[in-house]
Parts: C-alpha cells; sequence; structure tokens
C-alpha cells in the first residue's frame, strides 16, 4: 500500500510539472559564465572549474556580440541572421527569437525588463549603401518590439569597420544613451523612443558611452572624447590627444580610462574637466576595451599581453602572455575570464594565476557574461548589470 501510495505521489509530480504548476529549479543558472564562439555555440560553464552545463549551435556562422544575462534568459545577438536570441540559462534551450532585418547585430543592454539592441544595416564591408545605425527595444519576456528608432544616414562608401560589436546603449533614469554613425549622439526615452536631445559630432560612434554624476561621456571616430550635459546634451568639454576610439570607456566615476588607437594608448582623464591624468602606452595595438574592477585596469594588446594596470597611476601591477587575448576580460568573485583563442580563460584577478582553461569549437571573439553564485551579472562591457 505504501509503495502504491509513492508511486501515485511520482506520477502526480510528473503531472503537475508537465501542467506547470510546479516551478523548474532555475537557480542551476547561478554560477555559470556564459559566452559564444565564432562557429556559431553558446556555452555554460560552471565558473568553479569550467566544465560545460550545456551548449546550443545557434548558427552555423560565426556569433560576434557579447551575451547578457536577465531573468533566467541569456540574450545573445547573432549577426549571421539579424537576430536576436533569448536562451534558458538553465538548459541552453531558445525561449524566443526576433528578425531583426538588419545587418550585424551588437551587444545588447537589459534594462527595466526591456532588451535595447543596436544594428547597422550593411556589413562593414560594403560600401555601395549609405549605412545607418537602429536601436531596437524589445520585450525581455515575449520577445515582442516595443519600438524602434533609426538614426540618420553615413555616407555612402565610408566603411563601417571600426564597430567592435560591442557598441551598445546605456540606460540611466528612463533616458537610452547612444551614437550613430551618422555622426549623432542621442539621447532618447527608453519607453518609447522618443528624441530627447541629439549632439552633432561630424564622426561616427562606434563605442559605448557611460554616464556619471549628470554628465555622459562619449568618444568618437576622430578621437574626440566629449563630456555632455545628461539632461540636455549641452557640451561641457571636448579633448582629443590621439585617434580613433573603437573600443568601450571606462570609469570609477572620478576619471575615465580612454583606449586610443593611434598612437596605441590607455589615458585617463578626470571626469569634472577632461584633465589627462596619466597615460600608458603598451607594448602593442590595444584590441579590446578595458575592464575596470577594484582599482585595476584590465587590458590585451594584440601582441598577446594581458595587463593589469593600477587605476590611479597608471602603472602596471601585472602582465601575462596570453595568446590571442581577443575578448575584453570579464571579472567577479576575484575571477578574470579572456578569450584566448579558441579557449576561454579563467585567471586570478589580483596575480594572473591559471585556474581553469576551456576549449571551445571556435575562436572566443567577444566577452563573457557571469552569472555568480549569488545571482550577481557581470560583464566586460561596463561592469556589473542587474
Amino acid at each position: 500500500m505504501k509503495k502504491r501510495f509513492y508511486e501515485f505521489l511520482a506520477v502526480l509530480g510528473v503531472v503537475l510539472v508537465v501542467c506547470g504548476y510546479v516551478a523548474k529549479d532555475n537557480h542551476q543558472a547561478e554560477g555559470s559564465v556564459f559566452f559564444s564562439s565564432q562557429e556559431g555555440t553558446l556555452y555554460a560553464l560552471d565558473v568553479r572549474n569550467g566544465k560545460p552545463k550545456w551548449q546550443n549551435k545557434l548558427s552555423r556562422a560565426p556569433i560576434d556580440a557579447a551575451p547578457i544575462v536577465a531573468d533566467g534568459l541569456v540574450i545573445q545577438g547573432v549577426s549571421s541572421e539579424s537576430a536576436l536570441c533569448a536562451v534558458d540559462a538553465s538548459t541552453g534551450v531558445i525561449r524566443w527569437k526576433y528578425q531583426l532585418r538588419a545587418g550585424p547585430v551588437f551587444s545588447p543592454r537589459i534594462s527595466n525588463k526591456t532588451v535595447f539592441v543596436l544594428t547597422d544595416n550593411k556589413a562593414p564591408w560594403d560600401l555601395t549603401r549609405p549605412n545607418f545605425t537602429t536601436l531596437h527595444a524589445i520585450d525581455l519576456g515575449t520577445g515582442q518590439l516595443k519600438w524602434v528608432f533609426r538614426a540618420g544616414e553615413q555616407a555612402a562608401g565610408t566603411l563601417a569597420a571600426g564597430n567592435t560589436s560591442e557598441n551598445c546603449p546605456i540606460v540611466h533614469e528612463g533616458i537610452i544613451y547612444f551614437g550613430g554613425n551618422d555622426g549623432t549622439f542621442y539621447a532618447l526615452d527608453s519607453q518609447n523612443g522618443d528624441v530627447k536631445w541629439k549632439y552633432k559630432s561630424g564622426f561616427s560612434f562606434h563605442s559605448s558611452p557611460v554616464w556619471v554624476k549628470g554628465y555622459v561621456y562619449a568618444g568618437d571616430d576622430y578621437g574626440n572624447l566629449l563630456a555632455l550635459d545628461a539632461m540636455t546634451g549641452a557640451l561641457i568639454w571636448k579633448t582629443h590627444d590621439a585617434f580613433s576610439i573603437h573600443t568601450n570607456i571606462v570609469t570609477d566615476n572620478n576619471c575615465l580610462f580612454v583606449p586610443y588607437d593611434g598612437p596605441s594608448a590607455l589615458i585617463a582623464y578626470s571626469c569634472e574637466d577632461g584633465r589627462k591624468r596619466w597615460s600608458f602606452t603598451p607594448t602593442s595595438f590595444i584590441v579590446t576595451a578595458p575592464s575596470l574592477v577594484n582599482g585595476f585596469i584590465y587590458l590585451n594588446s594584440i601582441d598577446g599581453r594581458l595587463y593589469a594596470i593600477d587605476s590611479q597611476k597608471g602603472t602596471v601591477v601585472w602582465t601575462k602572455s596570453v595568446y590571442m587575448p581577443n575578448t575584453t576580460p570579464t571579472v567577479a568573485d576575484g575571477t578574470l575570464y579572456v578569450g584566448s583563442g579558441s579557449k576561454l580563460c579563467a585567471f586570478t584577478a589580483d596575480s594572473g594565476k591559471e585556474k581553469w582553461v576551456f576549449a571551445a569549437a571556435g575562436s572566443v571573439m567577444k566577452s563573457a557574461c557571469v552569472q555568480t553564485q549569488s545571482g550577481s551579472v557581470y560583464r566586460g562591457l561596463g561592469g556589473i548589470q542587474p
């Protein structure tokens, strides 16, 4: 009799799960690092040892944007299909897919249950058509489009190759900020896409902005660093020390740390007045955006050097040789994650000591996203995201 009772409970449990009355365990996603590779696969690994939890081949072509996780979903842009995918963070199953009908899809940002993602309308090598930037606002839970905003056109015959595919907008107090290929920096109402203000730089933007104490800071393709009033768009100050800001700026809310292409340098500026604090020159070109965590700036150069730099002094704390360090470093709970060729490597952030290495099926090109065991989410595109 007792045996039959337990069998009945087991059957009842299965029925309830199928009918949706019993919630599945969603804690499996915690303590995971998510990243994509050039052969089209999205991976989830255990942060403790690098062992795979699941993988999903989303495309037969490269995935060249960084994922982000929120509300149990991993959001991944897939440029080869001009699509945005939402994948269950615990199982890897696709929950929804939105067709953007555009060109390259950049790394998304999530705010207030909305996914914000920028796209170009053409491939970088296509010189036959004008290029323009489009911002899409998509419901996180359903994958339905809320609104779309198309910026002005960039001249035909102009390469858009400077974009790092990690250019994503920022959202603060209901306003979303981003720069377009048309040389204009925009502030929009995040609820409906209405223009709050715009600032005309004259040079394309391919770098994510940052917001600090009522000001928004952005770098353009010419190398201008702009400080704009976040409410009005008025220019507060502008500086130019080198050419081409193609990767993301980071800040500690007192200083801005800006990577330049030529001559290759990382320069620290005062947020208040743009005064230069220090300059660091790596041994070769900077290939990814820096990351700033706990007073350390982590930076890659094309010759295979991974640097840990003191953010106050601009001096090297430690450096490590890493084969093809081709992603912006992500730091979470004292561990640094960086792509190295077809491998994702985990190092201790304070010393650079290797913890584990995972070999993917293709090159790891964009930043990893980490959901810690406490549930916090980090990505190498400006730090923490709730």
